[in-house]
């Protein structure tokens, strides 16, 4: 079985090992996602923070198109094994429901 790789620009994304965790918070129905910056997880968090980087410190479909650039490979796995990888769940949801999440930073 082939290595999955992360999307092309990713190795460029900001250092993110300041960060404990993300939160992300859907604006409309309160729901809440927690990104723990933990081995296994440490690429999503890097990922989310590059993406939430702008004005209102959230996260729409133009974001999330981006992130699952980012995603790469990942993405692939995603869609032939649904919630294999639930940070990129919450990206295709965001796109597919034209949501937006806030970011909080800690």
């Amino acid at each position: 079985m082939a290595k999955k790789k992360f999307g092309e620009g990713f190795a460029r994304l900001a250092d993110s090992t300041h960060i404990t965790q993300l939160t992300v918070k859907n604006t409309q129905s309160g729901a809440e996602h927690v990104l723990p910056n933990v081995p296994g997880k440490q690429a999503s968090v890097r990922i989310y923070f590059a993406i939430s980087r702008n004005a209102k410190k959230a996260i729409s479909s133009q974001q999330a198109q981006i992130g699952l650039q980012l995603f790469g490979d990942y993405v692939t796995d995603e869609l032939n094994h649904p919630d294999a990888h639930p940070n990129i769940r919450l990206l295709l949801n965001i796109i597919d429901n034209d949501e937006v999440w806030q970011v909080a930073v800690k």
